[in-house]
């Protein structure tokens, strides 16, 4: 990570997006639930850096 938050925000959003797209693909119930998990706590650390710059 960077220390400029609008890069982090970039690096996370597009995080987000490859593993909404991952999630699609997927053919197990436990690999979903791993990717779900996952994209919480990105959608969190996107969450907190808009806190953050309020």
């Amino acid at each position: 990570m960077t220390k400029d938050p609008e890069e982090d925000i970039a690096f996370h959003l597009a995080w987000q997006a490859k593993l909404k797209k991952e999630l699609s693909l997927v053919e197990t119930y436990s690999e979903r639930i791993a990717i779900r998990r996952e994209l919480l706590e990105v959608r969190e650390t996107i969450r907190n850096f808009f806190k953050e710059t309020e």
